[in-house]
C-alpha cells in the first residue's frame, strides 16, 4: 500500500512537472512570436523609409511632367511610370527575403510600382494580392489623411503581416504614400508549440507509467530539467546535456528553441548593420551621380571646342601670332587635363552604379594569372614580389571581369605602396563554404587601429596625394557582386585582404 501511495505521489509529482515544462515553454514561445512580429514591424519601417528615400529623384521627375495632377492618364504614361518604380522598389526590396511593397497615388487612386522580389515562381501579378487590396489601401489613405508613418499588423486566415506605410511628399505637396509588408505566418511558432504541448501531455501519461518503475532514476532527472531550467533564466548561453529518453526530448527541444531565437536576434543585428551602410551608400551614389551628370557635359565640350581650335592652328600654317597665342603644347596640356577630370568623374560613378550588366562566365585563377606581368614591372619589382598561389580546381564563376581586376588592382596597389622594400605579396584563390575566395596579403606596415574603421569610407585616405576612393570602389564593386571584403592586419606584420564572391548569382528580377 505504501509503494502504491509514493508511486501515485511521484507521479503527480512528474505530472506537474511536465505542466510547469509545458508552461514555461509557452511562454517562452509567446516572447517569440512578439519578437519575431516587432522585428518585422521594425524591418518593414526601415525598409519603407529607405525606399520612400530613393524613389525621390524618380517622383520628383514625375511631379515636374505633372503626372500627379488631376486629369486622364494614358496606358503608356501609367505604364512607364510603373516600370520606372518598380525597379526602385524591386532594388531596395529585394535585401530582405519575404518583403514585398509598392507605391498609391491619390490622383489616379492606383498602386503602382509593386515589386516582391524574393517571391518563389511563379511571379505575383500586379499590384497587392486581392484579398490584402483593401487592408493595404485602406491603411495607406490613413497615412495620407494624418500624414504620418504607420506600422501596423494585420491578420486574415491563414496570413498574417506587419504592414508600413508613409506619404510621399514632392515640393511639399502629399500624393500619395508609399508601402512595404512581410508575410510573417511561417515564422510564428504557433504549430510548433501544439506539437510540443501535445508531446508534453504523452509524456504526462507515460510518466504514470515510468513513475512506477524508476521513481529514483525519475526524481534524479527531474533536478536535472529543473536546476537546468533555472539556470537558463540566469545564464541564457546555457544548454542542457545529452539525456536519454523522454526528457533528453524536451531538452532537445528547449536547446532548439533558445538557439532560434537566439540566431533570429543575430540576423536581425546583421540586416541592422547592412542596412546602414547601404543607407549611407545610398545617399553618397546619388550626390555623386549628380555631380557627375553637370560635370561631364560641360567637360566634353570644352574638350571639342579645344580640339577644332588645334586642328585651326595646323592647318593656318602661316598664322605665326595665333601659334605664339595657343601653341599646340598648352592646348595638349589642356586637353591631358580635361581627360584626367573625365576620369576622376567615371570613377565617381561607381557609387552611382558599381556593375553594369556585363556578367560573364570567368575563371578566377586565369584572370589572377593575367595580371601577374603588371606587377613585373621595374617600379613595382623593386619593392615586392608577387606570388600567386591558384586553386586546385578551376573557379569559374559569373562576375563583371573588368571589375574584379580593379578591385584586386586597387588592393595590391595598397600592399605595394605599405611596402618599403624587400616584400612579399601572395594572392590565393580557393573555394569557401558557396563562395570563391580571393586572398590578398603583404608583409607591410599594417593599418593602424585608428583608422581601421574608416578604410571603406569615400574620399578616406592617409596619404598625401591619394584620393581616398580605391578601396571604397572596390568594396561597392564586391557589394554588387553579391559578395563581401572583409581584412585582418597588424600593425608592422601586413596585411590579409579576403574577397567572397557567391558562385551562384543571384538573378535580378
Amino acid at each position: 500500500m505504501k509503494f502504491k501511495l509514493n508511486a501515485i505521489v511521484i507521479s503527480a509529482v512528474f505530472s506537474l512537472l511536465i505542466v510547469a515544462i509545458a508552461l514555461i515553454v509557452d511562454n517562452t514561445y509567446n516572447k517569440w512570436t512578439t519578437e519575431v512580429i516587432q522585428t518585422n514591424k521594425v524591418l518593414c519601417e526601415v525598409i519603407v523609409r529607405q525606399l520612400n528615400s530613393d524613389s525621390y529623384g524618380i517622383l520628383d521627375s514625375l511631379e515636374n511632367a505633372s503626372y500627379f495632377d488631376e486629369g486622364y492618364k494614358s496606358s503608356i504614361q501609367l505604364n512607364r511610370a510603373d516600370k520606372l518604380l518598380s525597379r526602385i522598389s524591386s532594388k531596395n526590396l529585394e535585401s530582405a527575403t519575404g518583403v514585398e511593397g509598392g507605391f498609391y497615388f491619390q490622383n489616379i487612386d492606383q498602386f503602382q510600382g509593386y515589386s516582391y522580389p524574393t517571391s518563389p515562381p511563379p511571379m505575383p501579378v500586379y499590384g497587392p494580392p486581392p484579398r490584402s487590396f483593401n487592408i493595404i489601401k485602406e491603411q495607406v489613405k490613413k497615412s495620407v489623411e494624418k500624414d504620418s508613418l504607420i506600422v501596423n499588423l494585420h491578420q486574415f486566415d491563414p496570413a498574417i503581416f506587419p504592414l508600413a506605410s508613409m506619404p510621399i511628399k514632392i515640393k511639399g505637396k502629399i500624393i500619395g504614400a508609399v508601402w512595404t509588408r512581410i508575410h510573417i505566418e511561417r515564422e510564428l511558432p504557433r504549430l510548433k508549440l501544439t506539437d510540443i504541448l501535445n508531446i508534453a501531455a504523452v509524456l504526462s501519461l507515460l510518466g504514470f507509467i515510468v513513475a512506477v518503475i524508476a521513481t529514483l532514476q525519475q526524481r534524479k532527472r527531474l533536478a536535472v530539467i529543473k536546476k537546468g531550467l533555472t539556470k537558463i533564466e540566469a545564464e541564457p548561453t546555457f544548454r542542457f546535456g545529452k539525456q536519454p529518453g523522454i526528457f533528453g526530448d524536451i531538452s532537445g527541444y528547449i536547446n532548439n528553441m533558445i538557439e532560434a531565437v537566439q540566431s533570429e536576434h543575430n540576423k536581425s543585428q546583421k540586416l541592422e548593420r547592412e542596412l546602414h551602410q547601404q543607407d549611407k551608400m545610398a545617399s553618397l551614389g546619388k550626390l555623386v551621380a549628380g555631380v557627375a551628370h553637370e560635370v561631364k557635359t560641360p567637360l566634353a565640350i570644352i574638350k571639342t571646342r579645344i580640339q577644332m581650335w588645334q586642328q585651326k592652328l595646323i592647318s593656318e600654317e602661316n598664322n605665326a601670332t595665333a601659334e605664339k597665342l595657343i601653341s599646340d603644347e598648352s592646348l595638349q596640356l589642356v586637353i591631358n587635363e580635361i581627360n584626367r577630370l573625365s576620369n576622376l568623374v567615371n570613377r565617381l560613378l561607381i557609387f552611382s552604379k558599381p556593375v553594369e550588366e556585363n556578367f560573364q562566365l570567368t575563371d578566377l585563377n586565369a584572370l589572377v594569372f593575367d595580371l601577374l606581368p603588371l606587377f613585373k614591372l621595374n617600379r613595382y619589382r623593386e619593392k615586392a614580389t608577387v606570388e600567386f598561389e591558384a586553386s586546385p580546381v578551376p573557379i569559374k564563376i559569373e562576375i563583371d571581369p573588368n571589375k574584379i581586376e580593379q578591385v584586386i588592382l586597387n588592393i595590391i596597389t595598397n600592399s605595394f605602396e605599405a611596402i618599403k622594400f624587400d616584400g612579399i605579396i601572395n594572392i590565393k584563390t580557393d573555394f569557401k563554404d558557396n563562395f570563391a575566395l580571393i586572398s590578398i596579403s603583404d608583409n607591410g606596415a599594417g593599418i593602424p587601429i585608428n583608422v581601421q574603421k574608416n578604410i571603406f569610407d569615400p574620399f578616406f585616405t592617409t596619404k598625401g596625394n591619394g584620393t581616398g576612393l580605391g578601396l571604397s570602389i572596390a568594396y561597392e564593386i564586391v557589394h554588387a557582386h553579391k559578395g563581401k571584403i572583409e581584412f585582418t592586419t597588424e600593425e608592422g606584420k601586413g596585411s590579409t585582404f579576403n574577397i567572397h564572391l557567391p558562385l551562384t548569382r543571384k538573378k535580378s528580377n
